[in-house]
């Protein structure tokens, strides 16, 4: 994402867990305004500082890799801390009042020339956590590889309220990039939260 973004913006700072992501960022980027860190999004001020950025960007359903709604609170708070004045936050997470309460068990089986991906959720009983289960398969070789990671079952309206405990002022929520209304039919939440 930071690749794609170096042509729209003047500075950008990204950050992952994984040493081998930011490294290939590092090798592909033609911008020597950027930075690149191996980092965790629970301790971004540590790392950042405040009122640092216009605007930060959370996508690829990455919020949701926290495992509880104290840490996601945190690190709404957090980014709330290093926005500047009228600046803001946008996030892209999957609509989980679709997922839960249509009991949504696949995702949309991705599959092209080269792999096929499978991505299946198994729900926790009495927990708001899911099991993520994904399987890649590379067609070339036949070589097949299966994670399965816990995510946090967030739903819209939860995290409007984090939003706005964590201090921001105005919340859209769409269930598109294009801004359609957000709906329980749809699968994706896109939001956009300004700090004032």
């Amino acid at each position: 994402m930071a690749i794609a973004l170096e042509t729209s913006c003047k500075h950008i700072d990204a950050f992952d867990l994984d040493v081998e992501m930011i490294e290939r960022a590092k090798s592909k980027s033609r911008s020597s305004s950027n930075s690149f860190f191996v980092g965790d999004m629970l301790k971004m001020e540590t790392q950042f500082g405040t009122n640092q950025y216009d605007l930060i960007i959370c996508y690829g359903n990455t919020l949701v890799h926290l495992q509880s709604i104290g840490e996601i609170l945190n690190f709404l708070a957090q980014a709330y801390n290093l926005l500047n004045s009228n600046a803001g936050l946008a996030i892209q997470i999957l609509n989980y009042n679709y997922i839960l309460d249509e009991k949504i068990d696949e995702l949309p089986l991705i599959e092209n020339d080269y792999v096929r991906f499978r991505r299946k959720y198994a729900f926790r009983k009495n927990c708001r956590l899911v099991d993520f289960d994904t399987e890649l398969t590379v067609k070339q070789t036949g070589q097949t590889i299966q994670n399965t990671t816990p995510l946090f079952a967030l739903r819209p309206e939860e995290l409007r309220e984090l939003l706005h405990k964590a201090g921001f002022k105005y919340v859209e929520m769409f269930s598109s990039y294009k801004k359609h209304p957000i709906s329980n039919t749809q699968m994706p939440l896109v939001l956009r939260a300004y700090k004032a």
